[in-house]
């Protein structure tokens, strides 16, 4: 039986909205002030986008995210972080060790971390990109698959809205089970960032 012009862009048309569909963001969680969403990246691993707004200046907020060489207690997860190339206040190369659960080793990485201005004047933009060809630490993991940005949108003087969005393959871990666990470490990080910038000079 043959299927009429029509009736074949018809049936495309609904295969391509349900791809879309499939790639809408879902609530994954949400508490004090802060929410999670997920959507299905490659190698079917899910980016995470976690959403909040800050009594803060967006000025103070930059300062604060990238302030890597001081104590990282509120970066979910982050056994170690220190600038090892300051090329410009906007351009620099971080290192990141990610504490791991035994018996699997930490993972660490190298990212570029670019800071910028947005399409608006009152957005500001700090993306990392992976940084490949720098030592490697034998008792660890290095990734070399991740993407993070983070978007920040000074709403109103001292407001701040934050939206993260964070992707990555930690190499070697099923992704059922990097699925499981991957929400934690973003929310938690932006929930700590919501309360620590309170007392940050």
């Amino acid at each position: 039986m043959k299927l009429s012009k029509s009736v074949i862009i018809l049936l495309c048309l609904v295969v391509f909205s349900q791809e879309l569909m499939a790639q809408e963001w879902e609530t994954s969680k949400n508490g004090k002030g802060v929410k999670a969403f997920t959507m299905v990246r490659k190698k079917g691993i899910k980016e995470v986008k976690v959403v909040t707004e800050v009594d803060a200046s967006l000025e103070k907020i930059v300062r604060f995210i990238t302030d890597y060489n001081n104590p990282k207690e509120w970066k979910h997860s982050t056994r170690t972080s220190k600038i090892v190339d300051k090329q410009s206040d906007s351009l620099f190369t971080v290192y990141f060790v990610i504490a791991t659960p035994w018996p699997l080793k930490d993972r660490d990485f190298y990212a570029t971390v670019e800071v910028k201005e947005g399409a608006e004047e009152h957005i500001t933009e700090i993306i990392f990109h992976p940084k490949t060809g720098l030592e490697d630490e034998s008792r660890k993991v290095r990734m070399t698959d991740f993407e993070t940005k983070w978007v920040l949108n000074e709403i109103a003087p001292e407001k701040t809205m934050i939206e993260l969005y964070s992707y990555g393959d930690p190499v070697g871990v099923p992704t059922s089970l990097v699925n499981i666990f991957i929400v934690d470490t973003p929310f938690k990080t932006v929930q700590n960032l919501k309360s620590d910038i309170i007392t940050y000079q």
